[in-house]
Parts: C-alpha cells; sequence; structure tokens
C-alpha cells in the first residue's frame, strides 16, 4: 500500500515514523518535496531499516540513494503568481530532458487550465499527473483524458477541513471540489493519497473519507463524487509509477481470487493482513485493521 508523505525535519525521529506508517500497513512512501534537495537522510534512514518503505522521490536530487526511486518531477503551481506560458512549458521541457514526467501541484482552476494548455503544447507522456486537482470543471476533464494524465487526489482533506471549504470556497466552486468518482468514470486514473502532514497520514481514514465525503460537521461534500471501497483500496495498491492500472486493480479486487492475480510467484512480496476484510474495514471505517505488514518480504510489523 503506498502513500504520498512528505518525511518530517532534518533531526526527527524517522524510526518512529517509519514504525507508525508499518503499523498503518503502508509498504510505500511518496516523499513529494519539490526543488532541489539532498535525500542522504531519508537514505540513510532506509539503509539504516529505520524507514522500512519503498521511497519515491519527485524532487530533484543531488543524488539518489541506494534503494530509493527517482519518480515524477514535482512542479508547483500557486495559488497566486502562476508562471508565464514559457516558464511552465520551459519547467515541463526541463523534465523531459532527463526523462522524467511531472506532477503538477494545482489547486485552482486558473493552474489547472495552464498546465493543460502546456502540455497540450508540450506533449504528454505516460507517468504526468496532476496533484491535488482540487477544483476541476467538468468541461476540463476530456482534455485531461484526452492528454493521458492520471490525478493524485486527498479526499482526506474533505473529512479533515470540509467545513472550512464550505465557508471558504467560492460556491460556484463546490461542485467540483476534490473531484473523484466523476474523473473515474470518464477515464482519468485517479487516485488518493494523504499528502501528510498537511492531510491524515491514516491510509483508512483517507479511503472512508472516499466513500463518505464527509466534513467534520457531517455535512457531505459532492455526494456524486463518492467512491466504492474497491476503487479507493485500489489507488493506494497502484505502484507511483503505473498509476493508470487504478481500474485493473479495482476490478481485480472485486474478482473471485483476488488474492492469486494480485501475488504471483517470485516477487518481492509487500502484504498486509488485516483483521477483517479490507473492503469491509473501509467501509466501516475501522481505524487501523492491519495486523501484520511485510515489506520486500520480510516481516516489518506485527500486532
Amino acid at each position: 500500500m503506498a502513500a504520498d508523505a512528505t518525511p518530517p525535519r532534518r533531526g526527527a525521529p524517522l524510526a518512529r515514523l517509519g514504525t507508525e506508517l508499518s503499523r498503518l500497513g503502508l509498504t510505500e512512501i511518496t516523499d513529494a518535496t519539490p526543488g532541489v534537495r539532498d535525500p542522504r537522510l531519508i537514505g540513510n534512514a532506509r539503509a539504516a531499516g529505520d524507514i522500512p518503505q519503498r521511497i519515491t522521490l519527485l524532487s530533484e536530487p543531488q543524488l539518489v540513494p541506494k534503494g530509493i526511486t527517482l519518480g515524477a518531477l514535482k512542479i508547483v503551481l500557486g495559488d497566486t503568481g502562476l508562471p508565464s506560458m514559457a516558464e511552465l512549458i520551459e519547467e515541463i521541457a526541463r523534465a523531459r530532458r532527463t526523462g522524467r514526467p511531472v506532477a503538477v501541484h494545482c489547486v485552482t482552476r486558473e493552474a489547472l487550465v495552464l498546465v493543460l494548455v502546456a502540455l497540450s503544447q508540450t506533449g504528454a507522456i505516460p507517468g504526468d499527473r496532476i496533484e491535488h486537482a482540487a477544483i476541476v470543471p467538468l468541461e476540463l476533464i476530456p482534455s485531461m483524458r484526452d492528454l493521458g494524465l492520471a490525478v493524485v487526489t486527498q479526499p482526506g482533506f474533505l473529512g479533515h477541513r470540509g467545513d472550512q471549504y464550505l465557508t471558504d470556497v467560492e460556491a460556484a466552486d463546490i461542485p467540483h471540489l476534490y473531484r473523484h468518482r466523476t474523473l473515474l468514470d470518464a477515464g482519468v486514473p485517479t487516485v488518493a493519497s494523504s499528502d501528510a502532514p498537511y492531510g491524515p497520514v491514516n491510509p483508512w481514514q483517507v479511503m472512508h473519507d472516499a466513500l463518505n465525503r464527509r466534513g467534520p460537521d457531517g455535512k457531505v461534500i459532492g455526494v456524486d463524487e463518492r467512491v466504492t471501497a474497491a476503487q479507493a483500496l485500489a489507488g493506494y495498491l497502484c505502484p507511483p509509477s503505473n498509476l493508470t492500472a487504478v481500474h485493473e486493480v479495482a476490478s481485480t479486487l472485486l474478482g473471485s481470487d483476488h488474492r492469486r492475480e494480485l501475488v504471483r510467484p517470485t516477487m518481492e512480496a509487500d502484504l498486509i493482513l488485516t483483521e477483517s476484510p479490507a473492503l469491509e474495514a473501509i467501509e466501516l471505517g475501522q481505524k487501523n485493521p492491519v495486523v501484520m505488514t511485510m515489506i520486500e518480504g520480510r516481516v516489518v510489523s506485527h500486532a
């Protein structure tokens, strides 16, 4: 099970973080921190076993430590002060020169329009994705699908601060807020993540929020954007390098013998054991049904 997460600041107890993530059944994390950075702290923690999870970086590391994967290049489009079209195209081109797709942070409709136009000019490649996609007007979804983009969204934000969104977000944008089901139905691969530490790190909470989309005050935000437990779990089971597999994984989870299809001989086993069926645990909103976590064939947490 994978999740987006930003490791804590230098000097924080990384072993405690690794233990917490293992107990939640997280076997892989994505460090979505942008910019040029030195990842040796994370690399050393993984080499020492403090963080047993597989790690993908979206930054521009000065080096890539052993056991860490380089993913899409993170590009941040802010709430205000957007770059010019030429500047964004150059950022995308810079990623392409190193063979990397892009993961573009978009939380406004203006930012989404900008990146869609830019990618229509540069051309999209497999692995390009939109981070957050906080506001997605219906008329932009066909362009996202035609470009082959994936979306990494955060339904946990709705459960964490949905009441605040209803107050602060413009009324016209509420129906477009953190879309999920509409994107999946339109053929846009969409997966959930935590965006920790800004959202809840617990994947079981995030997946349950994807099902009910209730704010702290109990109000539902976007009832038509609710997804099934299988769709929510499938997003967490997709590797960061292949988010387009979410539809296939969701179908497999509903099959008669999904375990046989998802686990095969010679695989380095990343497995979790839950006290009740995972789909049932998500539907019931269990805080943490995990009783054992195995990463790369080694048990790293057990009740």
